[in-house]
């Protein structure tokens, strides 16, 4: 049965829940954690991590300049 969740968790596209549930099950059991709350922290891990993935992704399609910092334009400055 594991391997079917994690396989269907692929085929959801949801990568963290494949590779966290099982542990969390085992938290969430040995805690007496409700089922509602252990499903809470799953979705919300999931939904974390994808935010994250998206911002960064975004980040890279913007094709924004570099970040400078301080001490990139105090290099610059010298160069000249």
């Amino acid at each position: 049965m594991k391997e079917q969740i994690h396989e269907y968790c692929h085929r959801l596209h949801l990568p963290v829940m494949a590779e966290r549930w099982s542990a969390m099950a085992e938290y969430a059991a040995t805690h007496n954690i409700p089922y509602s709350e252990f499903l809470f922290r799953l979705l919300e891990a999931e939904i974390i991590e994808k935010q994250e993935r998206s911002i960064q992704t975004l980040i890279k399609l913007s094709k924004l300049p570099y970040r400078k910092t301080v001490e990139s334009v105090k290099l610059c400055k010298k160069e000249m």
